[in-house]
């Protein structure tokens, strides 16, 4: 497959914001997608757009599995030392299990491969 350098670029743009949202800068990272999202041209690049994509929805994953289930699991758990626990264990696991897939799919655009989970 030949890709223009310009995809290329994007796709790889697209994983780099991921990892900056998850990593040094959340929100800002995610604002940074949907910027690139929002200049991405419409047609012609569907492997810098699945890319894109891509990174949006796990950063909308990512929101889900970091912020919303640790406050369920605060809310459903009555010990206040086992709910810090279990917390802590499923955040760390949660976020660098975000952080490899970001790593993982960065180097798949960077060597012209699609992106796993393109069906999501």
């Amino acid at each position: 497959m030949t890709l223009t350098d310009t995809e290329q670029t994007l796709a790889k743009q697209a994983w780099a914001a991921y990892l900056v949202n998850l990593l040094l800068l959340p929100g800002a990272g995610f604002l940074a997608l949907l910027w690139l999202y929002w200049r991405a041209p419409e047609h012609g690049a569907p492997f810098a757009l699945s890319h894109l994509k891509m990174a949006i929805k796990l950063s909308l994953a990512a929101g889900f599995g970091l912020l919303l289930v640790p406050a369920l699991l605060w809310l459903s758990l009555r010990d206040a030392q086992s709910a810090v626990v279990v917390i802590l264990l499923w955040w760390v696991s949660c976020h660098a299990a975000l952080v490899l897939l970001g790593a993982l799919n960065l180097s798949r655009s960077m060597s012209e491969r699609w992106p796993l989970w393109v069906a999501v």
